[in-house]
């Protein structure tokens, strides 16, 4: 087992420490918190004096790169949460990850979901798709000046990363910023002949909770409902024009951070071999798209 660290103790770090307690690839050994805590430690060095091997973090956006930089230059493995605004932060830090021989892993959780994975693969399978429309809504407390685009929309962006990853162009990205704060936001893509259109909406002032992304084609609908007993679900246009619920697939969507841990293990184990590099940089590249738009 991998010593583990933990930076950051508030609502998603309590998540991870759970995970990291029961996990049998890591066990944690300090946090590093301005709360009180047994494994508690003051500054981030002491992790190295402790043996630390793989530090988790899970501090708010804009202390990401700053910390995945300190981490990784100190020869430590890191997770970090999501998102990442600038792409060449992100570039640089896979850059030092490589030279130190340490992974570096963005925890973009449905990556790992198997439900997306089962989505990512109809979608790109299917022929003659029209448009792809995806929203994302949540209500809750967030990080002061977080937007939806980063908070929620990111979640969703990094499945259009898997599904289309070199085809999307951040040049053909409209922005529309719903309200004042950006606490509501969508992207639309305009596509050429072969590839659909896109839009992406994510709300951060929704009373309700809900994901739902849907890929139209000549011939079906394939659907993702991550919160339904179906979490994909394929319709088959026939003759008339009506549609027929085709097939359905149902999993376990409460396992996901026990994968993602896994999959960081594993990045870990065969030396950068294994990694989401190509879908944490284009997701970035879109983000940053996002926030000079909101910005400019």
């Amino acid at each position: 087992m991998l010593k583990a660290g933990l930076i950051g103790y508030g609502y998603w770090g309590k998540i991870l420490e759970k995970y990291l307690i029961q996990s049998v690839d890591f066990t944690l050994e300090a946090i590093h918190t301005s709360q009180k805590h047994q494994l508690k430690v003051e500054e981030v060095e002491d992790f190295k004096k402790l043996g630390i091997e793989a530090v988790f973090i899970a501090a708010p956006t804009s202390e990401h790169y700053k910390l995945s930089k300190q981490v990784l230059e100190m020869g430590m493995h890191v997770f970090c949460e999501k998102p990442f605004i600038r792409l060449n932060e992100v570039q640089e830090l896979v850059n030092i990850a490589k030279s130190q021989q340490k992974s570096f892993y963005v925890n973009y959780i449905y990556l790992q979901s198997k439900s997306v994975k089962k989505f990512v693969k109809l979608c790109r399978e299917e022929k003659e798709q029209e448009f792809f429309d995806a929203k994302i809504e949540q209500y809750g407390k967030f990080y002061e000046g977080e937007n939806a685009m980063q908070t929620l929309g990111s979640h969703l962006i990094v499945v259009l990363a898997s599904i289309y990853k070199e085809d999307i162009d951040t040049k053909n990205i409209d922005y529309q910023k719903m309200d004042q704060v950006a606490r509501a936001e969508q992207l639309y893509w305009r596509a050429d002949s072969k590839k659909p259109n896109i839009r992406l909406a994510a709300d951060l002032l929704s009373q309700r909770k809900e994901c739902v992304a849907k890929l139209v084609s000549k011939k079906s609908i394939i659907t993702f409902t991550p919160k339904q007993e179906h979490k994909v679900s394929v319709y088959k246009r026939q003759n008339n024009g009506d549609l027929l619920l085709n097939d359905t697939f149902n999993f376990d969507e409460g396992n996901n951070i026990n994968y993602a841990l896994s999959f960081f293990y594993e990045t870990i184990s065969t030396r950068n071999n294994v990694n989401n590099w190509a879908e944490v940089l284009k997701t970035t590249s879109i983000l940053e798209k996002v926030e000079d738009e909101r910005t400019g």
